[in-house]
């Protein structure tokens, strides 16, 4: 009989799965891949519900309506609590525009289908996706799907063979098949530039979840020699502690990458299956997690909706560290209302016996939640005020950054024909980079002469400049860096520019990681007479431009640039400054020092536009101006070298 006691040590992974995350998403150092705390949960519950659903097939009394019973009596009450108070704050914090997408995402929640949702919107670590209250909602799309399909599954299995061991064999074989499938579909989507599309469906997650079924199935062999379990248990450990503090944003994930969280999370199972779970002092740190683990889906529930409209009520200041503390304190005491008067009750059948009625109460709830967001989509004013619309008029990117033709998300979108091609009778110009490089296209298009200057653009999104393979490259990061190798191998441009996002918004070691890049393609082009224009950070701001000046105008609160404009970005010019190397063919622009005075940057052009039309990527209207010294430097340091 497969083993149905508590599980003590199961509550403590739960602790740390989802701690990792609200760290995560907390900024907490050194947490940067405390995402991983996802994988971890898939891994958890795979083990958790396979174990459920073989016991009681076992026993041939499995029922679908008391299995989807259990689901909703676990999920749904907590999980509706939280989206039906979420969208409170929404009316003060949110442009009207927002609040349309909270409520499109909260229909999406509620049919489970969010992941579906976040995904047609943007990624997981950027953009826009930090500022949506349900974004986290996307796992409990994933976990709802596998629970639609992973009874079926087993039953089918089960029906292979009539005696025990039989079954067992056929589970091993079955599970494990799919697991294997689905894990060569995640490679698959990771090599074929479809990251977003394994991290956000459910079959390139289902190995993750199969993982922990796969050790659920009856008669897995345990070990009774305590030190054994203790050391895959501490091992299990260092995997996780080693993906959540060494993962940043632009590890490669999922993939290969996710295997270390679970891995990690099978090892620190298996080690406490078979053992049972002693008496703890209140205060024993273990007890602790055991209880942080019990309050895990609540606290999972509600650590970013409460960390978000903290956020929008501070008006973009970074939280510091007592806040941060003040963050946990109140997000452990809102869990703990929830599990203690919203789970508990439902789970245990307190507040309602009968399975007919919480399926009707579920649904009506459901419908409610569904009409209300509907009626809130209706009647949203999206006109605002005039004054406003100009601000809201922008999203990534204008034609002429050249999106999905020289400045990719996807290697096969790339044209050389159209980006990459010398023209023997005129100067040519290699942009190289991101698309902070891609940038500074229009400004160049309109300083140089286009019957003298052939201006190519190798630009990939999130892609640094580098001749040699860096940390957490993308595929299509990877792809771009070795076709352009090989380019310059049979080609000398006349001009190489480079530059990056990455100049602000890497941290420490991952910013000296790409001044070296630089440095690297300085000392080859320049070993071959090619001059190389580096250009400095952009001007970069703390979220999203237009929307941070409509916030703080529907508030009526006057913007100031110490405010808007990225803590890291002055020390950060300095340094780039101070790293590239002043010698002949070698030229340095500084974007920041042209466009911003004693410490203040701009956000608005003369006319009313805003600098970028996101975080940190130029409008037309600034790049006309604020890029115009890059190209007059493109245009000296070319003209030099030509005399």
């Amino acid at each position: 009989m497969v083993e149905r006691t508590y599980r003590e040590d199961i509550d403590w992974l739960r602790a740390i799965a989802v701690l990792s995350v609200a760290l995560f998403h907390w900024d907490v150092p050194p947490f940067r891949g405390g995402y991983v705390g996802v994988d971890i949960f898939f891994v958890i519950s795979g083990f958790l519900i396979t174990r459920i659903i073989e016991a009681d097939a076992g026993r041939g009394e499995f029922s679908f309506a008391t299995f989807y019973e259990r689901r909703v009596r676990r999920l749904l009450p907590a999980l509706y609590v939280m989206v039906a108070l979420a969208v409170v704050p929404a009316f003060f914090y949110f442009l009207p525009e927002e609040r349309v997408d909270l409520f499109k995402s909260i229909i999406a929640t509620i049919s489970f289908t969010s992941n579906f949702y976040f995904w047609s919107q943007s990624g997981y670590f950027g953009g826009d996706a930090n500022e949506k209250p349900l974004l986290h909602t996307w796992s409990l799309s994933v976990e709802e799907q596998f629970y639609l399909l992973l009874p079926v599954v087993i039953l089918l299995l089960f029906r292979w063979h009539a005696d025990r061991e039989g079954r067992r064999t056929t589970l091993l074989v079955g599970l494990g098949a799919l697991a294997l499938a689905s894990f060569a579909l995640t490679q698959w989507l990771m090599l074929t530039d479809r990251a977003e599309t394994a991290f956000y469906f459910s079959p390139p997650r289902a190995w993750e979840f199969l993982a922990g079924s796969l050790i659920a199935i009856e008669g897995i062999p345990t070990s009774a020699n305590i030190h054994i379990r203790r050391g895959a248990r501490i091992l299990g450990v260092v995997l996780i502690a080693i993906a959540v503090i060494g993962y940043r944003k632009n590890t490669v994930f999922p993939g290969i990458s996710a295997l270390l969280p679970c891995v990690g999370a099978v090892l620190f199972i298996w080690a406490g299956m078979g053992s049972a779970a002693p008496v703890r002092a209140l205060l024993s740190p273990l007890n602790i997690a055991s209880q942080i683990g019990k309050i895990s889906y609540s606290f999972y529930l509600w650590h970013w909706p409460i960390y978000l409209y903290w956020y929008f009520s501070k008006q973009h200041f970074p939280l510091d560290r007592i806040e941060k503390l003040a963050l946990f304190v109140i997000t452990t005491v809102v869990s703990y209302l929830s599990y203690r008067f919203v789970e508990q009750p439902f789970r245990n059948r307190s507040l309602i016996s009968r399975r007919t009625t919480v399926f009707a109460v579920a649904g009506a709830a459901s419908l409610v939640l569904v009409l209300g967001s509907g009626v809130g989509i209706w009647q949203t004013d999206l006109s605002f005020n005039d004054p406003a619309m100009r601000l809201r008029a922008f999203s990534p990117y204008p034609a002429w950054y050249r999106a999905g033709l020289c400045l990719v998300e996807k290697w096969r979108d790339f044209s050389d024909r159209a980006c990459l091609t010398p023209d023997p009778n005129k100067k040519n110009i290699l942009v190289w980079g991101d698309s902070a490089s891609a940038q500074y296209m229009l400004p160049l298009r309109q300083i140089f002469d286009p019957d003298k200057v052939n201006i190519m653009q190798a630009t990939g999104a999130a892609c640094r400049a580098s001749l040699k393979p860096l940390p957490g490259e993308t595929p299509v990061c990877i792809a771009l860096r070795e076709h352009l190798v090989e380019f310059l191998k049979s080609n000398t441009p006349d001009m190489v520019i480079i530059s990056g996002v990455r100049l602000v918004e890497a941290d420490d070691q991952g910013f000296k990681v790409m001044i070296n890049s630089f440095l690297d393609i300085i000392k080859a082009m320049r070993s071959r007479d090619i001059p190389v224009l580096v250009i400095g950070p952009s001007l970069e701001y703390k979220g999203s431009l237009p929307v941070q000046l409509l916030r703080d105008r529907a508030a009526h609160i006057t913007p100031r640039s110490a405010d808007l404009v990225s803590a890291k970005l002055f020390e950060r010019n300095d340094l780039v400054r101070q790293a590239i190397p002043k010698e002949d063919g070698v030229g340095f622009v500084s974007v920041v020092d042209s466009a911003c005075h004693d410490g203040e940057c701009p956000f608005l052009m003369s006319d009313g536009t805003p600098v970028t039309i996101d975080h940190v990527h130029m409008t037309t209207e600034a790049a006309t101006v604020i890029g115009r010294p890059v190209a007059e430097a493109a245009k000296a340091l070319l003209e030099s070298r030509s005399k």
